[in-house]
């Protein structure tokens, strides 16, 4: 490596695509003097080892292409015709310019340009358009290049393989670099674009990952992310890095090691005590490694809230300590963190296609955005039902819980149907019937719950403060801005809901105090079915809560049919919802009563056998099915024959 100023200037130029992240933190990069000849191997007192002269073969785990490939590299980087730096692909070596155009070839895609949130971007779409399961995800890809260079080449290489191979839409960002702008300028570009995503994606539904600089800059744009109150991403690449800009390559074994023999040339040297980490003209000039927003490795506060990152990097590759230090620093944390390591690969590999090793990296990163995006932290999904669903709060609807169909994209256009509940108790806790609601969402239903994860797996528990006792935390309006926003995002392209709900299939629903919203959110002309579980209004029609007045009058209001599902004379509801249904003789209705008392069965696996008659009734009266109807039609009905059950009907006069 040349000493002079001038010469690590060039040689930033030709290799920022794949390793100028080792120059950010030196000003003059003087290569230091061979090891002395030896024959043996000499240890000083503080550990240091001393080894003879020697080579490093290939590694034996490589491919042959794996082989070729290493040695190609290593002799291009000393090539100064094969390093020369390409001005339209933002300074990447013309040697990488082959993997360019295998990749067009390889992975057919669309290109456009944009700009986003002031931003310039490229967004790649497979040709073919995107799969069904990524039709409302989205990747942010942060490319390789020192913070200096290699837009849009690096970017190109980065985005192709994952918009193709694993049919995302993956939106490249040419973020400001130096030595024209400074941190935090990229951190501010990412969170810019990140922002207005959120308009249309979910965060759980978009995930972020870079190379080189992208991978650092990734760490650093979730500790912004934080630090700024933007919820945290579904998912996080960092590759070819580590978390912080001092570890590469100034951190563990791979100075010494891995550098040299993925580079072909000594790491340079470790600065002076007193000379900045990150000198001008670098990116980080003036910025301090000891900042989590520099170095996310510094804060584990800032790495537990990490999403579920995945690292790669090679055992040549100048970040390979930084890789698996930050992997360790992320699980000792309690984030969810995955290493990947390529014996014998170099920094940024996977940058050629035609070898095996990169072809592997491509199936790790496309099957870990896969399975990790449109997670929750609120359980697994479940339900008996052909559609296994999650539990979920959208950004764009905090106060309410969802139940949906894991993947959106195996549901059929049209045909989602649309639950809206209303709580026990009136409660804000959205998740007080999950397995009920869980296994109804199960057979495609979008159900909406007021309130927020409370109970089961990551709830928050209950609240500090109560309210009076005449008041209840949810009301009808709750359910009915559930509804509208379901609507509003049915007919928003963009939407991961887009196309797929039929909005004659809405039902309203509830338990308790959450069947008198119910009942008053069923006058709603949009309100197809009606189903009320252990509720019914008091018969002497007075309004015992303030914000809750429903009348029995409102039961002059139903247009549609409705079912009772009570728990027997147990049940304190038991005499308001025979009144109810005794009191309705004006459209269909049914009371279904089981010996549960209030309890009803929707905290048993699957929802229990409540679960089973509120799926037949949906079924039947949204979407006309004739083997749900059998659960309740004619002297051998289901409910007719199953001792557990006693059932009553009417029909309107």
């Amino acid at each position: 490596m040349p000493e002079s100023q001038d010469g690590v200037e060039a040689v930033s130029r030709s290799r920022l695509a794949l390793a100028a992240i080792a120059l950010l933190a030196c000003t003059a990069c003087a290569t230091s003097n061979p090891a002395q000849q030896s024959t043996t191997v000499a240890i000083e007192g503080d550990g240091t080892v001393h080894i003879p002269a020697m080579a490093a073969p290939p590694s034996t785990f490589l491919s042959e292409e794996g082989k070729d490939y290493l040695r190609a590299h290593l002799q291009a980087g000393h090539d100064p015709d094969l390093s020369r730096p390409v001005a339209e692909q933002g300074g990447m070596p013309s040697y990488m310019l082959p993997y360019l155009a295998r990749m067009r070839q390889l992975y057919p895609v669309t290109r456009e340009e944009r700009q986003i949130a002031g931003v310039d971007a490229l967004v790649y779409t497979p040709r073919d358009g995107l799969s069904p399961e990524n039709a409302g995800r989205v990747l942010i890809n942060l490319h390789g290049g020192g913070f200096a260079s290699c837009f849009p080449g690096c970017a190109e290489l980065e985005s192709v393989p994952l918009s193709a191979l694993g049919g995302f839409k993956v939106i490249s960002l040419d973020y400001r670099q130096g030595p024209d702008h400074r941190f935090p300028a990229a951190s501010e570009d990412v969170a810019a674009v990140y922002r207005e995503l959120l308009q249309t994606y979910r965060p759980e539904n978009i995930g972020i990952y870079g190379c080189s600089a992208g991978g650092l800059l990734t760490g650093m744009a979730l500790a912004w992310f934080q630090s700024h109150d933007l919820p945290r991403p579904g998912a996080a690449g960092v590759f070819c890095s580590g978390l912080a800009a001092q570890d590469i390559p100034f951190g563990g074994d791979a100075r010494a090691f891995a550098f040299p023999m993925g580079e072909g040339r000594l790491a340079p040297p470790l600065p002076s005590a007193n000379a900045p980490m990150f000198p001008e003209p670098s990116y980080l000039a003036g910025a301090s490694p000891n900042d989590p927003m520099v170095s996310p490795r510094m804060s584990d506060e800032v790495l537990a809230a990490f999403p579920p990152t995945l690292l790669i990097t090679g055992t040549r590759g100048m970040e390979m300590s930084a890789a698996v230090f930050a992997h360790g620093q992320l699980v000792k944390a309690g984030a969810d963190a995955r290493l990947h390591v390529w014996d014998g690969m170099f920094h940024g590999f996977f940058y050629n296609p035609d070898v095996p090793e990169s072809r592997e990296a491509y199936d790790v990163m496309v099957d870990f955005f896969q399975s990790h995006l449109g997670q929750t932290d609120a359980g697994e999904p479940s339900g008996t039902g052909p559609y296994p669903a999650l539990v979920e709060v959208d950004p764009t609807l905090p106060r309410h819980v969802l139940y949906r169909p894991a993947r959106l994209g195996d549901v059929a256009p049209g045909t989602l149907g649309l639950a809206l509940w209303g709580n026990g108790s009136c409660a804000a806790d959205g998740t007080s019937a999950r397995p009920y609601l869980q296994e109804i969402a199960s057979h495609d239903y979008l159900v909406i719950a007021p309130g927020t994860v409370r109970s089961g797996p990551g709830g928050s528990g209950p609240p500090e403060t109560t309210l009076p006792p005449d008041l209840v935390e949810t009301t009808s309006s709750d359910l009915r801005m559930a509804m509208e926003w379901a609507i509003s995002e049915n007919r928003r392209p963009g939407s991961p809901y887009y196309g797929l709900i039929d909005e004659g299939q809405i039902a309203a629903m509830g338990y308790s105090c959450g069947g008198l919203q119910a009942i008053e959110l069923a006058a709603d002309p949009r309100i197809d079915a009606v189903i009320i579980n252990n509720s019914g209004i008091f018969p002497d029609g007075a309004t015992r809560i303030r914000n809750l007045p429903v009348e029995r009058d409102a039961l002059n209001r139903l247009h549609t049919p409705i079912l009772y599902l009570l728990g027997g004379p147990r049940d304190v509801a038991y005499e308001n919802g025979m009144a109810d249904f005794h009191d309705i003789h004006h459209v269909p209705a049914m009371a279904a009563n089981i010996d549960t008392g209030h309890a009803s069965t929707f905290l048993e696996p699957a929802g229990g056998a409540v679960a089973e008659v509120a799926v037949d009734w949906l079924n039947w009266q949204l979407r006309g099915n004739e083997e749900a109807a059998q659960t309740f039609l004619g002297p051998d009905c289901r409910l007719c024959t199953d001792p557990r059950w006693t059932l009553e009907r009417t029909s309107p006069e």
